[in-house]
């Protein structure tokens, strides 16, 4: 039997509930008492709609397939592929059932490929839950301005307390007080300190995957007129902007520092900080050794060696230490690089 407009509009209510805790608490800390009250309903109501908290998550994947504008695979962009990939299997397999390894593998990338965009299952979902809730009641332009403000103000306060104070002996009420906001008010845009982190390090996987991994043209390889040491330089440096210098050193004072305490923290240093780079100098080797440019020599060894001389330049960085920043400066992080792909990379004639 269709629902009449009132049993409708509870629905709606409860529906809009749950996106907003959904996204606010996450999904495993919302209690269907807490939708209830939000939506105004009482929670023996609330069963008239919904026989679960887990057939409303179902409900929101289903609408966040509808909001997406249809696309074929190859127009999808990766990002939007991996949003797809997991709604299909929250909805099929259940949030928990769920691994971030599946949803790479649904996507078609890899795993170590995923976390440029997002770094956990936990804020995949909150990003389609974003997805729904602003298709729902999208802001006017002044309050998202407003919005974003104070989440950037947030965003920027947290990396500095993470990377002085270390990521367990900051406090919420500490990073409010340095963005200038109540706590009250901090919350509007994060639901713990849990989620700024991961913010801050999806931010910063992006950054690198925008600036460096996206940089790599076998052809503009071809029609450079450099030493092969300075040629592939030229696809690396990127990784080392000097805009935004002060927050990438943030960053990595950050990671560095929790690094050995924190699993979040030591996964992403693993699989992205490490493992994505390692990856994108072996694609960039092995590419060129299947174009014939390059006599052949161990992808992984030029990989490894160049994924030193960056964790080191990252301890010394942590650690305050001046270093030579000239790349014609053989003791400079660009420096040693050169000198790593001269050593081993021998152009064919």
């Amino acid at each position: 039997m269709p629902m009449d407009k009132a049993e409708k509009t509870t629905r709606d209510a409860i529906f809009s509930a749950a996106v907003q805790l959904f996204s606010s608490k996450g999904y495993i800390e919302t209690t269907l008492r807490e939708i209830a009250e939000s939506a105004g309903v009482k929670v023996d109501s609330f069963y008239n709609y919904y026989a679960s908290k887990h057939e409303i998550l179902l409900s929101i994947l289903e609408q966040e397939g509808k909001t997406l504008a249809p696309a074929g695979k190859a127009e999808k962009n990766t990002k939007d592929a991996i949003l797809d990939a997991a709604a299909q299997l929250f909805s099929s397999k259940g949030y928990t059932g769920s691994t971030l390894r599946e949803i790479a593998e649904e996507a078609g990338i890899r795993v170590a490929s995923l976390y440029h965009y997002y770094a956990s299952k936990h804020e995949i979902l909150l990003h389609i839950l974003e997805k729904i809730g602003k298709a729902l009641a999208p802001a006017d332009e002044a309050e998202k301005k407003t919005k974003k403000n104070s989440k950037d103000a947030i965003f920027d306060a947290a990396a500095q307390l993470f990377s002085s104070k270390g990521y367990t002996e900051t406090t919420i009420r500490e990073i409010a007080e340095e963005a200038g906001l109540r706590v009250g008010s901090l919350y509007n845009h994060y639901a713990s300190k849990h989620e700024i982190l991961l913010d801050i390090l999806a931010c910063y996987a992006a950054f690198v995957h925008e600036k460096a991994h996206k940089n790599w043209d076998i052809e503009r390889y071809k029609r450079l007129d450099l030493p092969v040491g300075d040629r592939i330089l030229f696809f690396i440096t990127p990784l080392f902007p000097e805009e935004n210098g002060q927050k990438y050193r943030r960053a990595l004072q950050m990671l560095l520092h929790e690094q050995f305490r924190n699993e979040t923290v030591r996964t992403f240093m693993r699989d992205c900080f490490i493992g994505a780079n390692e990856d994108y100098v072996r694609g960039m080797v092995e590419d060129l050794i299947a174009a014939e440019l390059i006599a052949p020599v161990d992808s992984r060894l030029v990989a490894r060696l160049h994924s030193a001389a960056v964790y080191r330049f990252a301890c010394v960085t942590m650690m305050g230490i001046e270093e030579p920043c000239d790349p014609g400066d053989p003791g400079s992080l660009p420096g040693t690089l050169r000198g790593i792909y001269e050593a081993l990379i021998i152009p064919k004639k």
